[in-house]
């Protein structure tokens, strides 16, 4: 007010309602006006500064604001600095000395500050002393270094899945060209006859010939980890350099592969010729004598009396 040239009380007066927030004219409504205080009616400004001294240095009030200040918690969102300088503002209106509201911010932050720099940089101006600015000036550097490590690994973590992702495509664009010519799980059955058997593709010959000879080849290369050969079934060289890449199918009558790799359901030539071969293959069957047995009405007359004599 003498700043401003007002030296009129009730001038003073009407500003300081003006400029007064909420929660002051609160605390001023709670107070009353004693013997010794300056009259309201003549000097109204004076009489209300009078009555807030006296509120503020009360020694309620100050216990109350040291237990409050004693309690004073770091919000989870909060950041470092903000928390510092709110824990300042409330150590001020606890009637402490110099001394004593550096030491007592330093304990109050050490107790309940979130990040351990910030509790271990208490513990040093416990131990070292300092003041508040000092006190400040450490947090804000955490705070910058925090905000910089932030940065670092946004940035680094929007570069590490974009090359995942590549890898991934790359890797499932491989696995489908390996595994383009190795399709064990396709089974087809005719609409035609549905009592007619289903036969494999990896391993159609081996099924209807009742030897096993493509099954078991199959699960040698499955469980060795080795790629068949399509055009012969076999697993120790490539398709390029197979021996059947220039016979010619006996099922399907095509160029590149032999019968026993054809994807093709055999057809019934092909049936009828496996089944000649198999009964050639077979071993004759071995035909046992046996002893002819003779009833009574096979002897003759003759025969009895022989026997008879």
């Amino acid at each position: 007010m003498d700043f401003a040239g007002v030296v009129d009380e009730f001038s003073k007066m009407s500003i300081f309602k003006i400029k007064a927030g909420s929660k002051l004219l609160e605390v001023l409504d709670g107070t009353s006006s004693h013997g010794n205080d300056p009259d309201v009616t003549i000097f109204p400004y004076s009489n209300v500064m009078n009555r807030l001294k006296k509120h503020f240095n009360s020694r309620d009030y100050v216990l109350l604001q040291r237990q409050k200040f004693r309690s004073m918690s770091q919000n989870t969102d909060e950041p470092d600095l903000k928390y510092l300088k709110r824990v300042a503002a409330v150590a001020k209106l606890c009637d402490y000395g110099e001394d004593q509201l550096l030491e007592n911010v330093a304990a109050v932050v050490q107790s309940n500050a979130l990040n351990i720099k910030v509790r271990e940089a208490s513990r040093k101006i416990m131990r070292k002393g300092g003041n508040l600015s000092d006190f400040f000036d450490k947090v804000r550097g955490f705070e910058i270094e925090k905000l910089h490590e932030e940065t670092f690994m946004k940035n680094h973590q929007e570069a590490q899945p974009a090359k995942q992702q590549i890898a991934a495509v790359s890797y499932d664009h491989h696995m489908k060209n390996a595994n383009s010519r190795q399709q064990s799980s396709f089974v087809t059955r005719p609409d035609k006859n549905p009592h007619q058997p289903i036969f494999n593709q990896t391993r159609m010959t081996g099924s209807f010939r009742g030897r096993g000879g493509a099954q078991h080849g199959f699960r040698r290369n499955v469980s060795g980890g080795r790629k068949a050969c399509w055009r012969c079934t076999g697993s120790f060289h490539l398709p390029q350099e197979c021996s059947a890449i220039d016979k010619v199918c006996r099922n399907c009558n095509r160029l590149g592969h032999i019968e026993r790799a054809c994807y093709r359901l055999p057809s019934v030539s092909t049936r009828k010729r496996h089944i000649v071969e198999d009964k050639e293959q077979s071993p004759p069957m071995k035909l046992k004598k046996v002893a002819m047995v003779t009833t009574d009405q096979d002897i003759t007359d003759e025969e009895k009396d022989s026997v008879s004599v």
